[in-house]
C-alpha cells in the first residue's frame, strides 16, 4: 500500500473534524437568539405537549444518527474493498507482465533452437542425399533390386526430413521477421503464385476462379506465403478429383475483410477442424498426402500478427473451405511497422 493510500482515512477524518468544528462556530453566532426565539416558543405549549416534541426531536436524532453512522459503515466497507481489489489488480498485472516477460524469451530460446538445429541437421542430410544420388547413378546397373529399393527409400525419407526442416524454418522465420506493410494488390498476388506453382498442376484439370479481391495492408512476402500455402494445400488435396476445383474469394463487413479458398477436394470432419492449425497436426493419411503438418500453423502465424483470424470449414469428400481475415483498418490507411511482433 502507497503512502497516498496510508494518508487517506487521516485526511477524511481531519475533513470531518474541520466540517464539525465550522459548524459549531456557525451555530454559536445564533445560538442565544435561538434560545430566547425556543423559549419564547415553549410558553405556546403546556408541558405535555413540550415533551411530545422533545420526545420526537430525540427520535428523529437517533434515527438520524443511526443511518448516518450506518452509511458510514458501508463506505468505509466500499473504500476497503476497492483497494483490495485494486491491489489484486497489481499483483495480477505483475504477474500476467512476468508470465509475457517468460514466455517471451522462451519463444527467443526456441527459435534460436529450431535454428540452430535445423541448419545443423541440412548439412549431414545434403550429404546423405548427395552420395545416395551417386550411388544410383554410378552403380545402380550393378545394384541388386533389393540394394536399390533402400537406397529408393533413403533418398524418399532424406527428401522428407529435408522438406520438414524447411518448414520449420519457414515457421520460425514467420514469428521473428520483421514486418514491412505496403498495399499489396491481392489479384496480382494470386496470378503471381498461380503462375509459380503450375509445376504441381500440370496433367491435371483444375478449374481456378477468383474474384476481384480486396487489396490489403500488410507484409507482401509474408501474405505471399499465406496465400501459397492455402492454394497448395487445395491443389494437394483435390488430386482424388477430375475435374479439380478451386476458388478464391472475399466479402467484407463493417469490421473485417474476409478472403477464402474453396476446393471440392477431400475435405475434414468439421468436429477437428480447430486441430488443423496445430503444429504438427494432420488429419489426412500421411501415406495418400505428403506434407509435415506445418504449413496451416505458417498460415495462422503470419494471419495473427497482422490482427487477422483464420478458421476452416469442410464436409469429408465434399470439399473444405480456408478463411483469414484482416480489420478492416488495415484497409484504410498504410502502416510501416519495422519492429517485430
Amino acid at each position: 500500500m502507497t503512502k497516498r493510500e496510508n494518508r487517506t482515512p487521516h485526511a477524511f477524518k481531519d475533513l470531518i473534524a474541520i466540517i464539525s468544528i465550522s459548524f459549531l462556530v456557525f451555530l454559536s453566532g445564533y445560538f442565544f437568539d435561538l434560545f430566547e426565539q425556543f423559549v419564547e416558543w415553549t410558553r405556546k405549549y403546556d408541558a405535555k405537549t413540550l415533551d411530545e416534541y422533545v420526545a420526537l426531536i430525540i427520535l428523529l436524532l437517533i434515527s438520524f444518527s443511526f443511518f448516518s453512522f450506518r452509511r458510514w459503515h458501508e463506505l468505509r466497507h466500499e473504500i476497503l474493498e476497492r483497494r483490495k481489489a485494486e491491489e489484486a489488480i497489481r499483483n495480477l498485472n505483475r504477474e500476467l507482465e512476468d508470465s509475457i516477460a517468460q514466455l517471451t524469451e522462451a519463444n527467443r530460446e526456441l527459435d534460436a533452437f529450431n535454428n540452430t538445429v535445423s541448419h545443423d541437421l541440412q548439412t549431414p542430410l545434403m550429404i546423405i542425399g548427395g552420395f545416395t544420388n551417386r550411388l544410383m547413378k554410378v552403380y545402380g546397373t550393378q545394384l541388386e533390386p533389393s540394394a536399390k529399393e533402400m537406397l529408393t527409400i533413403i533418398r524418399s525419407h532424406t527428401e522428407k526430413m529435408e522438406s520438414f526442416i524447411k518448414d520449420l524454418l519457414a515457421f520460425s522465420r514467420s514469428g521473428r521477421q520483421q514486418m514491412k506493410k505496403t498495399e499489396i494488390d491481392m489479384n496480382e498476388l494470386i496470378m503471381i503464385i498461380l503462375d509459380e506453382l503450375k509445376p504441381l498442376t500440370d496433367g491435371r484439370e483444375i478449374r481456378f476462379e477468383t474474384q476481384k479481391l480486396q487489396p490489403v495492408t500488410g507484409d507482401k512476402l509474408l501474405f505471399k506465403q499465406v496465400v501459397t500455402n492455402l492454394i497448395t494445400n487445395a491443389i494437394k488435396f483435390t488430386r482424388q478429383k477430375s475435374p479439380a476445383k478451386i476458388e478464391v474469394g472475399c466479402t467484407h463487413n463493417d469490421e473485417e475483410d474476409i478472403y477464402w479458398i474453396k476446393d471440392n477436394g477431400t475435405g475434414f470432419n468439421q468436429q477437428d477442424g480447430d486441430k488443423l492449425f496445430s503444429l504438427f497436426q494432420r488429419l489426412h493419411d500421411h501415406e495418400k498426402y505428403e506434407g509435415t503438418g506445418i504449413g496451416l500453423s505458417i498460415v495462422q502465424r503470419i494471419i495473427n500478427r497482422h490482427g487477422g483470424r483464420v478458421w476452416a470449414e469442410g464436409k469429408v469428400n465434399e470439399g473444405a473451405t480456408f478463411y483469414f481475415s484482416l480489420p478492416n483498418k488495415e484497409r484504410n490507411h498504410d502502416v510501416s511497422d519495422n519492429s517485430p511482433s
